[in-house]
């Protein structure tokens, strides 16, 4: 799916919201409890807090981004995606799916702006490191 969505993208350095609307055979997913106290980062406590679960032959949407590389200090470089179903009441983040029919939107985003947590937690937070591996770990089953 990746792969052919990549090819309909007309240059790699725009951000693009995407939707599928469809008919899916499997949908794996996650979903995450809320954090615990002490607001460790999600890499280490992802374990603790994530449902995973599988849905099959489900009609429904997956809706998603694809951030540049160039973008990765400020959001995750690629594909993101969650799906919900029809009757709005499954669903969750999209790790993997085989899809029978559909409808794929791509838009291009020209604009991109960025709201700081104005709390003593994010301003006096240790984020200043390369987190390459714990997003992987987060993002990918």
């Amino acid at each position: 799916m990746h792969k052919y969505i990549g090819t309909q993208f007309e240059s790699k350095n725009i951000i693009y919201a995407i939707s599928i609307d469809g008919y899916f055979n499997e949908l794996n997913l996650r979903s995450e409890h809320p954090q615990p106290e002490g607001h460790k980062p999600l890499s280490e406590t992802i374990a603790k807090v994530q449902n995973t679960y599988s849905l099959s032959n489900i009609q429904g949407t997956i809706v998603g981004f694809w951030f540049p590389e160039y973008m990765k200090t400020i959001n995750v470089p690629g594909f993101h995606f969650h799906f919900i179903n029809d009757a709005r009441t499954k669903g969750g983040h999209l790790f993997d799916m085989r899809i029978d029919s559909g409808t794929l939107r791509i838009m291009s985003i020209f604009d991109f702006g960025m709201h700081l947590i104005h709390t003593p937690l994010f301003e006096h937070a240790n984020i200043g490191n390369d987190f390459k591996s714990a997003t992987k770990k987060v993002e990918n089953q």
